[in-house]
């Protein structure tokens, strides 16, 4: 039987209590903008509640308080529209079915980069860096899964919360600010939080189940096996993560224990990056790149797309090598280095004064976001370059 008002009436004064609390301790521990906005739409949902004028006097207010939030960190918040934005375009893509497993991963950095050429002038530009995750779990369910396998899971959550009064439920409350939370975090990258959802989501209101469960001598023992395979595939699994990470600390790049190690640790795109990266510091480019394109067939991104720049230049393969670089200017456009690379391209290899010039302006005219002696130096060649050519503006 469900609970009625009365029941929430009777039950209220404890729980607001509580959940204040929950609330203040959120605040004080996590210092995020997410958490102070589910506690501000809490709010509105109780004087909506219990206080109906005063819900119509704090309409106002609570929105003086969401742009509070935005200029609170203004480029944080630039940011994240940014992803957002460009994200739109990977949901366009597919928007019945989505781009599969790694849809983001794989594809929004070049999303991202032909963002940037087709906006050269973008005032994102000082903003954007490398995006591992959107910072909404619903815009990664749409751009991987797509519209249907989305509306199925927002479906099941309301028909889950039932009705307004889920406020006078602690379990309930604890599921709110997570998917609050979910707009502008990767919530579901903590297995701390995916437990506390399933404890949340199993604890169903007065009910309780009494009932045993006969399972086949069969069954039990074709359990007991999957039970002792996955454990054993668990053991295996953190076991070569131990070798990875001290193969990852040692002095000796040992090649025969990584290529050992690929067999459990395939599926992590890291591992492939960190191999990658060795192969290419031991002259093994060709190697290098193959690792490479196994990272990629997960995730793409500014570091790797550079990484494999670099791998061509020292194959000597140019027109490759030239053309990553591209890819890796726009991806990130505030970067220094893939500029650089390419301006001795030009210059050095390929002799193309005109080229030369142009991508000289473009680094002189790029604002430094973080002051180092690279980007000092930089500046200085290409200003000297320009100079010398009386290009300079």
């Amino acid at each position: 039987m469900p609970y009625t008002y009365a029941y929430y009436r009777k039950t209220k004064n404890k729980l607001v209590l509580l959940v204040a609390i929950l609330m203040i301790f959120c605040l004080f521990i996590l210092k995020t903008r997410s958490v102070l906005l589910a506690a501000l739409l809490l709010g509105l949902v109780y004087l909506f509640i219990e206080r109906w004028k005063l819900f119509l006097v704090t309409i106002p207010v609570f929105f003086l308080l969401i742009t509070a939030l935005y200029f609170f960190k203004e480029d944080s918040a630039d940011g994240r529209l940014l992803i957002w934005k460009t994200s739109m375009g990977l949901i366009r893509e597919n928007p019945i079915f989505g781009l599969g497993k790694n849809g983001f991963s794989k594809n929004y950095m070049i999303q991202q980069a032909e963002y940037f050429q087709a906006n050269p002038g973008s005032e994102y530009s000082l903003l954007a860096d490398q995006v591992n995750h959107p910072f909404n779990e619903y815009i990664l369910w749409l751009i991987d899964y797509g519209v249907i396998a989305f509306s199925i899971i927002c479906y099941s959550i309301i028909r889950w919360f039932k009705n307004i009064y889920f406020i006078y439920n602690i379990d309930k409350i604890v599921v709110f600010f997570i998917l609050v939370a979910s707009l502008f975090s990767y919530t579901f990258k903590y297995y701390f939080v995916i437990v506390i959802l399933v404890f949340c989501f199993s604890n169903v209101e007065n009910c309780r189940l009494k009932f045993r469960i006969h399972v086949p001598r069969r069954m039990g023992i074709l359990l007991i096996l999957i039970f002792v395979t996955t454990t054993c595939s668990m053991f295996i699994y953190i076991r070569s993560e131990i070798y990875w990470k001290a193969a990852t600390n040692s002095i000796m790049f040992d090649e025969k224990k990584y290529l050992t190690l690929e067999k459990e640790l395939h599926q992590i795109s890291e591992f492939h990056h960190d191999l990658a990266y060795k192969l290419f510091e031991h002259g093994e480019y060709k190697k290098s790149i193959a690792q490479i394109e196994k990272y990629e067939s997960m995730r793409v991104n500014y570091d790797v797309t550079l990484l494999k720049a670099f791998n061509f230049t020292s194959l000597g393969e140019h027109h490759k090598s030239s053309e990553h670089f591209f890819l890796a200017k726009y991806m990130v456009p505030s970067r220094f280095l893939p500029k650089y690379e390419l301006f001795r391209i030009y210059k050095e290899i390929y002799h193309d004064q005109e080229a030369s010039i142009n991508i000289a302006r473009e680094i002189d005219q790029t604002p430094i976001k973080v002051k180092t002696d690279y980007t000092i130096s930089v500046k200085s060649e290409v200003r000297k370059f320009l100079k010398e050519h009386k290009t300079t503006k």
